[in-house]
C-alpha cells in the first residue's frame, strides 16, 4: 500500500514536470503516466484500502489538482486525460478516512462556492486566477465517491452551482464530466431532498433552459445532464421518474427542434445512458446507491414508452428512438425481451436498413442490433416473425457476417 502510493506520488510529480504548455496533453510522457496511474495503480490502491490510509495521500491529491489545472489550461484538452485525472482524484478521496473526506469535501465546496479561499489548507488554493471549470471539476471529483452527501449544509447551493457550471461550460467533454459528478451526488440524497431540491432544480433550471435555448449544442449538453440525473434517480426507483422520461422523449421527438441525423443519434445515445450497463463498474466503484432490480423495472417502463413513441413520432426522430431501443435490448437478458417479441423484431428489422444508410454515424447501434438478430434466429417465436421480413434483413445479416458473395436465397433458407 505505502509502496504503491509512493509510486503514484513520484509519477504524478514526474507528470507535472514533463508537462509542456505548448504540447499540453499531447506530451507522450504526460499521457502515459496519467493513464497508467488511473487504470492500473489507483484501482490497486482502492482494492487494498482496508490496509489503512497512505501517508502521502494529501500530497497525491495536491499533485492531481495541479495536473487538472494544467490540463484545463492546455490549448487542446484531451478528454481521456481529463477523465484519468478526475477519476484518480476520486480514487484518492476514497482512500481517505471519514474525517479527512469531510475536510476535503468542506474545502472543495468552499472553493466551488467561492468562499474565503484563505481558509483552504488541504487543497492549497490561493487567490490567483484559475481556469473557470477547475472549481466545478474538483468539487465533483471529491464529492462523487463519498458514501453520503445528504448532511452537507449547502447541498442545494452545490447542486445549483455544478449544474450552472456544466450549462455554461464551453467544452462539451467537461460538461459531460460535470453531469456524471452531479448525478453521483444526487444519487446519494434522501427522498425528501430529491423532492424538495432535485426536482425543482431539474424543472425550474435545467428543463427551463432546454426549452428556451436555441443553440443545439447547448441543448445536447443539457440533455446529457438530464439523462445522467434521470439514471441516478432510476437507480433509486424514484417514484416521479416517469415525468422526467416524458420530458426527455418530448425533446428528442419534437419536430420544432429540427434535429439532423447526427444530432438524433447523439441524443439517442445520451438518452441510453439512463439504462446502459456501460457505466456500471464506475458507478459501483463510487458507491452509487441502487435498489434491487432497478434496471428491470426501468426496462419495462422505457420499452412501453419507446414502442409507443415509434407509432406517434415523425420519421426523422425514429433514428434517435432506435438508438434507445438498441441500448435497451443490450441492458437485459435476451429472455426478458420475449413479452415484446413482435414489436421488437419489427423495429429491429426496420433499424437495419435505417442504420445502414448512416453506418458510420450509427455503427455501434447497428452492430448491436445485428447481433441481437442473430440471437433471435435461434429462438422459435422470433424466427417465425423474422421469416416474414427476411428480405429486409438479408443485407444487414450479410454485412454482419462478413459475407461478400452468395445468394440471398441461401441466407433466407438458413433463417
Amino acid at each position: 500500500m505505502e509502496l504503491s502510493s509512493e509510486i503514484v506520488l513520484k509519477l504524478t510529480k514526474r507528470a507535472i514536470e514533463s508537462y509542456d504548455e505548448e504540447m499540453g496533453p499531447s506530451n507522450k510522457i504526460f499521457c502515459s503516466i496519467l493513464s497508467k496511474v488511473n487504470l492500473r495503480i489507483m484501482p490497486h490502491l482502492y482494492e487494498y484500502k482496508s490496509e489503512g490510509i497512505p501517508s502521502s495521500v494529501s500530497r497525491i491529491i495536491h499533485n492531481f489538482s495541479v495536473l487538472l489545472e494544467q490540463i484545463l489550461k492546455s490549448p487542446e484538452m484531451d478528454h481521456s486525460i481529463l477523465l484519468h485525472v478526475t477519476q484518480s482524484i476520486s480514487y484518492t478521496i476514497a482512500l481517505c478516512g471519514e474525517e479527512m473526506q469531510k475536510n476535503y469535501s468542506r474545502e472543495s465546496i468552499a472553493f466551488l462556492l467561492q468562499e474565503d479561499l484563505g481558509l483552504l489548507k488541504l487543497l492549497h488554493i490561493d487567490d490567483r486566477e484559475f481556469h473557470p471549470d477547475l472549481r466545478y471539476l474538483l468539487a465533483g471529483a471529491i464529492l462523487n465517491p463519498l458514501n453520503s452527501v445528504g448532511d452537507i449544509e449547502s447541498i442545494e447551493d452545490v447542486l445549483h452551482c455544478i449544474l450552472e457550471g456544466l450549462m455554461a461550460s464551453e467544452n462539451r467533454e467537461i460538461a459531460e464530466e460535470l453531469s456524471f459528478s452531479l448525478s453521483g451526488i444526487i444519487n446519494k440524497l434522501d427522498k425528501n431532498q430529491m423532492d424538495q431540491i432535485v426536482i425543482p432544480l431539474v424543472r425550474e433550471v435545467l428543463l427551463s433552459h432546454l426549452k428556451s435555448c436555441e443553440d443545439h449544442r447547448a441543448i445536447q449538453v443539457g440533455f446529457n445532464a438530464l439523462a445522467w440525473i434521470t439514471r441516478s434517480l432510476a437507480m433509486r426507483k424514484y417514484n416521479k421518474l416517469d415525468g422526467l422520461l416524458d420530458e426527455m422523449f418530448d425533446i428528442l421527438c419534437c419536430p420544432d427542434y429540427k434535429w439532423d441525423t447526427a444530432e438524433l443519434i447523439s441524443l439517442g445515445g445520451a438518452f441510453a445512458v439512463v439504462v446502459s450497463t456501460e457505466f456500471d463498474k464506475i458507478t459501483d466503484t463510487w458507491k452509487w446507491k441502487a435498489k434491487l432490480l432497478w434496471r428491470q423495472k426501468l426496462f419495462t417502463t422505457l420499452t412501453t414508452k419507446v414502442l409507443a413513441k415509434f407509432k406517434q413520432s415523425h420519421e426523422a426522430s425514429v433514428m434517435g428512438l432506435h438508438q434507445i431501443l438498441s441500448h435497451l435490448m443490450e441492458s437485459v437478458h435476451f429472455s426478458v425481451l420475449k413479452p415484446h417479441t413482435k414489436e421488437i423484431v419489427v423495429h429491429l428489422v426496420d433499424s437495419i436498413s435505417l442504420f445502414l444508410k448512416h453506418d458510420l454515424l450509427a455503427k455501434d447501434a447497428l452492430m448491436a442490433n445485428l447481433e441481437l438478430l442473430k440471437l433471435a434466429l435461434a429462438d422459435e417465436n422470433m424466427k417465425r416473425i423474422i421469416q416474414d421480413h427476411v428480405e429486409d434483413v438479408v443485407e444487414g445479416l450479410t454485412k454482419a457476417c462478413g459475407i461478400r458473395t452468395g445468394s440471398a436465397e441461401a441466407i433466407k433458407k438458413s433463417a
